[in-house]
């Protein structure tokens, strides 16, 4: 699968890898830029009189095109450095000094455009429950702007949002400030690199845990934006925390628990396994087309749905079955701008659960609501329709700017 349209083009030799690979974006260019190291033309040091040539050829910009390339999907300049290294064991000195001099060169010149800082940090101490977690943001040092904080699905993590995370990063902000977008995306407990922490227990609960992160961000006030899962704790985070709240998307969510949600973890339990569940799960996230084609979005979510453990997978559930914000929305619990994109085809929670949530939303009194359909549009939206999503949300969040809502 093709990463949506942007002002930045990835190679084609990259895009050819994510078309046959289950590694996300990020992993697929760091793999690229090992293989493109190992295999290309020597190259001359950077101390000889003919560095300047070395450059200027096709080779060099294949391999500045995979150092921006991991850049923009999310890799660290650490991690590019460590493939460099590695890399080095079998090209021999000489290249490897080289083109430890190119890649560097090529960082320098690419620092604070592309690079997404990705960092450890610590969160839900307040609740007794610390825990660990990876956030990714694109402009930590942007201090000044309102961020866009992207909450994945269940059972996936924030590699979920990769395209979209790079599409809205490059991004102009509606502020007039004339900076890039600020995105942040991280692991909700129980998934991802936070697949250890304490057992969730609530919305409410996950809710305090992006609470404590934003606290540890410095980030007074933000956008927060969920899919499904996530737009199930965009919800709770708005209703409990709304000084912190500027703005709220709900993507491919409810207002209401499901009976068929609490079976979901029972079933899995009794079975001791997430597997037998696996089929059914595609089935309802994607298009026949997209499992046909096994595109990127369905292996990697595939992969997730794999490894998640019976334990984490039967929490969450439990969590989602308890989401219950419909009569709070309608007495104005939420009173910022709200986004709402349904996907058509959305097997989940589909028109019939979203149109309840944009009534709630407008009988409340939020000072902004949009409501969008996209279609096609599944239940996985940001895996599968990357691009319209990226479309609602950057129309949305320029509209919140301009109108200073």
């Amino acid at each position: 699968m093709a990463a949506p349209s942007s002002s930045f083009k990835p190679p084609a030799a990259f895009l050819d890898l994510v078309s046959t690979s289950s590694l996300n974006y990020r992993e697929c260019a760091l793999l690229g830029l090992m293989a493109q190291i190992a295999h290309e033309a020597p190259v001359s040091s950077p101390t000889s009189s003919s560095s300047n040539l070395a450059l200027a050829d096709t080779t060099t910009t294949t391999l500045e095109d995979f150092v921006a390339t991991a850049l923009h999907y999310g890799a660290t300049e650490s991690e590019i450095h460590n493939v460099v290294f590695q890399s080095s064991f079998s090209v021999g000195a000489a290249r490897a000094v080289a083109v430890r001099a190119r890649v560097e060169g090529v960082l320098k010149s690419l620092r604070g455009r592309l690079h997404h800082l990705e960092k450890e940090v610590l969160v839900g101490a307040d609740q007794g429950t610390t825990h660990k977690t990876v956030v990714r943001d694109s402009d930590p040092q942007n201090t000044q702007a309102v961020p866009i904080v992207l909450i994945h699905a269940l059972a996936l993590d924030r590699r979920m949002w990769d395209a979209v995370f790079a599409s809205l990063a490059a991004s102009k902000a509606g502020d007039g400030s004339g900076g890039q977008l600020r995105v942040i995306s991280y692991d909700l407990r129980g998934h991802g690199y936070a697949a250890h922490a304490p057992s969730a227990q609530s919305l409410t609960q996950l809710a305090a845990d992006l609470q404590s992160l934003l606290d540890k961000l410095r980030i007074p006030k933000a956008d927060v934006y969920g899919q499904s899962y996530g737009g199930a704790v965009a919800q709770y985070f708005a209703l409990n925390y709304p000084q912190s709240t500027r703005s709220v998307g709900l993507i491919t969510t409810a207002g209401e628990g499901q009976p068929s949600w609490v079976t979901r973890a029972t079933r899995a339990e009794e079975a001791g396994s997430v597997s037998p569940l696996l089929p059914e799960t595609m089935i309802r996230w994607f298009t026949p087309e997209a499992i046909a084609r096994n595109e990127w979005g369905v292996r990697y979510a595939r992969s997730c749905v794999e490894r998640i453990s019976v334990k984490d997978w039967g929490d969450a559930w439990r969590c989602m079955s308890g989401l219950d914000t419909l009569d709070r929305l309608e007495s104005g619990g939420i009173k910022c701008p709200v986004l709402l994109v349904c996907g058509v085809q959305d097997l989940s929670t589909g028109p019939k659960w979203m149109t309840r949530l944009k009534e709630a939303c407008e009988k409340g009194g939020c000072t902004l609501v949009v409501y969008k359909e996209v279609d096609p549009g599944v239940h996985m939206m940001a895996l599968e329709q990357g691009e319209a999503l990226t479309k609602e949300i950057l129309e949305f969040r320029q509209r919140v700017d301009s109108e200073g809502l």
